[in-house]
């Protein structure tokens, strides 16, 4: 439904996109994730057609629509955009913003049109109400139903949910994503929150710097990033440098066992992504760290802790003070990649 072939997005002389190539097939949902800044905004504008590419082709339904010196408008796209502001419109109704772009529909049918996703979306109450009595949550689904109306089979959401609180932003993209299959809406969403990313989309690209690190489903993604680039994204996290040796990995922690699907001869450099989950609290265990400060959260306790100048988070149930000293067991399931470069 979706093709971006190598496509490249200029402004001045800067590269904001860089050779980026990304397949989305028909009906399924994908997510764009990274930082802001990483050109994943400017990627959904070229798609949509508000943005024009200097390198590459995107073609939709099959058909080329930007190549370079040559960009299809955005209206002759037939292509749903949500922003991250719902820019409603303040003086019309709820009911007449989402029919807004259904004004060349006979009165009944518009009306139909409005209730049907109305009733989809919650929003049956509030047809009578102006924006300005409407929370930041209705708004939002304002906003989707009235770039639903028209029936576009593809949909851009550029952030919708990001200005929610973070339940009601669990909620409403898990009700959109239902919403979307139901309709057979093939839709791409940009996002720099991990847990957004992997509960809407069947496949999660990931962008850094202009450039696709990584394209996978969310167990891919999660169980086997590709490198610490990807990893970093994927939550907290504290990168090492090591040599393998023997089947094992010298660093700052010690002699660790080979991580599976790890492949490295001897002396070969090692990055190791060593994430809280991987290290565990024991009575029992052979490396010894100094806390440097705790911090209570809803899950028990947070622990910074340092061994060998290096700091290290690790959870526990029990609280701790500055200087004391725990034994920490290092789990074999740490992600590791043979290092290149510097």
């Amino acid at each position: 439904m979706i093709e971006l072939r190598e496509i490249e997005v200029q402004h001045g002389a800067k590269d904001i996109v860089k050779a980026v190539t990304l397949q989305v097939a028909s009906g399924t949902r994908t997510a764009l994730l990274g930082r802001s800044g990483s050109g994943k905004t400017t990627i959904l504008r070229a798609i949509a057609g508000f943005e024009p590419i200097t390198a590459g082709s995107i073609q939709l339904r099959g058909v080329q629509v930007s190549s370079n010196g040559e960009t299809t408008a955005p209206e002759l796209r037939q292509i749903g955009y949500v922003f991250q502001d719902p820019s409603l419109f303040p003086h019309l109704t709820i009911m007449d913003n989402i029919g807004f772009g259904l004004s060349s529909l006979p009165t009944e049918q518009r009306t139909e049109r409005i209730t049907e996703l109305a009733n989809k979306l919650d929003l049956s109450p509030l047809l009578s109400r102006f924006p300005h009595q409407c929370s930041g949550g209705q708004q939002q689904r304002v906003a989707l139903a009235r770039t639903l109306a028209p029936g576009p089979d593809i949909v851009l959401l550029d952030e919708p949910f990001s200005g929610l609180d973070r339940e009601l932003r669990a909620d409403l993209c898990l009700h959109v994503a239902e919403l979307f299959d139901e309709l057979a809406i093939t839709a791409v969403m940009v996002t720099h929150d991990i847990d957004e990313a992997l509960s809407f989309a069947q496949q999660v690209a990931v962008i850094e710097d202009g450039r696709l690190l990584q394209v996978s489903d969310a167990a891919t993604l999660l169980q086997s990033p590709i490198n610490s680039r990807v990893a970093r994204l994927l939550g907290d996290g504290c990168l090492l440098r090591g040599t393998a040796q023997s089947g094992t990995i010298n660093c700052a922690l010690g002699s660790l066992p080979f991580p599976p699907g790890l492949s490295a001869q001897d002396n070969d450099d090692v990055e190791i992504w060593v994430r809280p989950q991987d290290l565990r609290v024991q009575d029992v265990g052979e490396l010894s760290v100094t806390v440097v400060n705790t911090r209570q959260t809803r899950f028990g306790y947070e622990h910074r802790v340092r061994v060998n100048d290096v700091d290290l988070t690790v959870h526990s149930n029990q609280a701790r003070k500055a200087g004391d000293r725990l034994t920490i067991e290092v789990s074999s399931t740490l992600l590791a990649w043979q290092r290149t470069g510097n």
